[in-house]
């Protein structure tokens, strides 16, 4: 049974070809874990069983958060929707007052 916060850990080459998008996505994924199986609601035998990486205190969650941050460390920024309409407004303004000034 595969639960909804299962990560499967990825090796850093498969990382680094990644887009950063989907690196971002990892990112969330990864932050969206639980904090430890003491404070889980799994029980004993769910805990056994489990494949992949599910709580942030384990040693492969704490790897795989290092690799993704340090990939994304290197990434240009993607600016987020708030910047780009902030850019966006602001060569608007731009561009009126010089169409103002060209009129007269």
């Amino acid at each position: 049974m595969i639960r909804k916060h299962q990560l499967q850990h990825i090796d850093r080459p498969t990382l680094e070809t990644m887009s950063t998008k989907a690196l971002l996505g990892r990112l969330r994924a990864l932050l969206r874990c639980q904090e430890s199986a003491a404070v889980s609601d799994m029980m004993g035998d769910e805990l056994a069983c489990l494949t992949g990486i599910f709580f942030k205190d384990a040693p492969e969650w704490q790897n795989a958060y290092a690799d993704v941050k340090s990939i994304l460390a290197h990434r240009e920024h993607v600016p987020k929707s708030a910047e780009r309409r902030r850019k966006r407004l602001d060569r608007v303004r731009t561009s009126r007052s010089t169409e103002h000034h060209r009129r007269k």
